[in-house]
């Protein structure tokens, strides 16, 4: 009797922790799909950003606008409790598979632009680079999408919510194909996209630090283009870093269950503090598509600008229809 009052008692209290943090997620999630729907529109409409690089941030930006839009039907349907077993099982798979085939996209594509930024800066007299540049980064790109779509699609198969606890979204009991597959997952999506984000800027921060404009000598580099190198420096390790640390956590847990075979019911039973850790690391990692339009605005300089242009139009036709409105309603009545 104690152990069933027990069991329900935990039951009642992760079911808790689950609607709390669905709730305090939706609120994120909207913001995040507004601000990615803005950084779309900027990307879209504005002249400036005709370019390769651009296109491939934009690319970006609608994965993680449809992976924002499915965050918030899960947290809706969580924070509402109308999960049933059928609707449950199609939103767990969907949302591992969406929000992780984003990810995906995303830390493929810093690669890209990090490649591209590479040939720009350190080679920039590379021929073969600027003659295929358009083609190749193109072909890149579906690659991009066609192997982080493909790499994620086994999850559409193996993750599984419980009968007794819809809820809960987990993977497949983890044998031997599953775990292999998990550290290969992490390997293709973590791993090797971060090893070469890594390397890249480090060799693009040595060379800004290093490199002297043919005919400048060496110490009369200007003030400002000093004050405008280490703000560029400072950008690329910003840009880096809050990819690779926000979600170190998750993927470092996912290897963990490949590891151990642990369920994560069985984690969730031996220890709160574990099953919480995996629990927000996921959360945390699904929340890069909030975090990606935030860090464009910090570090672009060019999308802020168009941000505040934007801004400032949309301020100003404000003003304009509220002075029309309270001068509609001054004008006197017959």
């Amino acid at each position: 009797m104690n152990i069933s009052v027990e069991n329900n008692s935990l039951k009642e209290f992760y079911s808790k922790v689950y609607t709390y943090a669905s709730l305090a997620a939706l609120p994120l999630a909207v913001t995040g799909l507004i601000a990615n729907l803005f950084l779309f529109y900027i990307l879209l409409t504005d002249n400036f950003f005709r370019k390769v690089t651009y296109y491939l941030i934009l690319a970006s930006v609608i994965s993680d606008i449809i992976s924002t839009i499915v965050s918030i039907i899960v947290y809706t349907h969580v924070a509402g409790f109308t999960l049933d077993y059928i609707l449950g099982s199609v939103l767990c798979k969907g949302v591992f598979f969406v929000a992780q085939s984003s990810y995906g996209i995303s830390m493929m594509n810093l690669c890209l632009i990090a490649t591209d930024r590479y040939f720009a800066i350190v080679r920039p007299l590379t021929r073969f680079y600027r003659i295929y540049k358009k083609r190749i980064l193109i072909s890149a790109e579906i690659m991009i999408w066609l192997l982080s779509l493909t790499v994620t699609s086994p999850k559409l198969i193996f993750m599984k919510v419980q009968r007794e606890n819809t809820m809960m979204c987990e993977h497949d009991t983890i044998t031997n194909w599953i775990a292999s597959y998990l550290i290969a997952f992490i390997v293709i999506i973590y791993v090797i996209p971060s090893s070469i984000i890594a390397l890249i800027y480090w060799q693009i921060v040595v060379h800004q630090k290093n490199y002297t404009q043919p005919g400048q000598c060496i110490g009369s580099e200007s003030t400002e283009g000093k004050i405008q190198k280490r703000k560029f420096i400072r950008s690329l390790i910003s840009i880096n870093l809050s990819y690779i640390l926000t979600t170190w956590p998750y993927f470092a847990t996912l290897f963990g269950f490949a590891i151990t075979r642990d369920s994560f019911i069985a984690v969730r039973n031996r220890s709160l503090a574990a099953f919480l850790l995996a629990f927000f690391s996921f959360s945390t990692t699904t929340s890069i598509t909030i975090l990606n339009p935030f860090i464009y605005f910090k570090f672009d300089a060019n999308v802020r600008k168009s941000a505040k242009k934007v801004i400032k139009r949309l301020s100003l036709g404000l003003q304009e229809t509220s002075s029309i409105v309270i001068q509609v309603e001054e004008l006197p009545r017959s």
